[in-house]
């Protein structure tokens, strides 16, 4: 990583070609956020095209690129500072939920599950899509809920009649 980040600041070349894509996917990313960046060009099959176009015929070589894989940089082309805000609303939402429990509801257990959650989701989110992905939002969903979903008080024993019910 270092040799990478020594040759992009000296100006050359970078070999490595999973690299060199995204990079041309970052930089077609600035491109189009700066020419909308309130609103954003469109989700997924709106702004794709727009970025193909914008890469070298080498960043291209390893066939169809569907996303940017880079959530933010996804978030913020399709949806602009509007889509950077549901971006972050979708990460930080399960601490704002967490501190919204009970006290006692609130516990290191709980706190560390979620914080790998959140910090596991934007950390995923870098170098791939996470959060910009139907199955990983889901399942991210769903996870949150489990941490911070709130039980209900157990009623206590049924009375005898509505056993088995």
């Amino acid at each position: 990583l270092w040799d990478v980040l020594q040759t992009i600041a000296g100006g050359g070349q970078v070999a490595d070609a999973a690299i060199v894509i995204r990079l041309g996917l970052h930089g077609a990313a600035a491109e189009l956020f700066a020419l909308s960046p309130i609103v954003g060009q469109g989700w997924s099959e709106a702004v794709m095209p727009l970025v193909l176009e914008r890469l070298r015929p080498d960043q291209l070589t390893w066939g169809r690129i569907a996303h940017l894989h880079n959530d933010m940089a996804q978030f913020a082309v399709s949806g602009g500072l509007l889509g950077l805000s549901a971006w972050l609303l979708m990460l930080f939402a399960p601490i704002a939920g967490w501190l919204r429990l009970p006290r006692e509801a609130r516990t290191l257990r709980r706190r560390h599950a979620l914080l790998v959650l959140v910090i596991g989701a934007a950390v995923l989110g870098l170098p791939d899509t996470y959060l910009g992905a139907p199955m990983t939002l889901t399942v991210y969903v769903l996870l949150v809920a489990a941490v911070v979903g709130r039980t209900a008080p157990h009623p206590g024993p049924l009375p005898s009649g509505e056993r088995g019910r």
